[in-house]
């Protein structure tokens, strides 16, 4: 399977024209993702989001991504919060 492009165009010197496209190097298949492990036994270990005020955990289907530019306001993104 061919990766997609990220641009196709027609690259012109002088009176000859020919078509070019870019594609990406690296696909999603060949991305290499590292685990975080234990160091004494080995195994995975996972994250735990706790909510700063209630000192609990966050159920996932609770958890956003957003980020604080002032000390009162919020920025939520609900395509980012989609993907976890």
């Amino acid at each position: 399977m061919a990766a997609p492009s990220c641009m196709e165009s027609i690259l012109r010197i002088g009176s000859v024209a020919c078509g070019v496209k870019i594609i990406g190097v690296v696909t999603e298949a060949e991305k290499i993702r590292f685990s975080i492990l234990n160091r004494k036994t080995g195994n995975k270990v996972r994250s735990v989001y706790v909510d700063e005020e209630t000192n609990e955990q966050g159920p996932a289907d609770q958890q956003i991504k957003g980020t604080k530019p002032t000390k009162m306001t919020f920025l939520w993104s609900s395509r980012m919060s989609s993907r976890l």
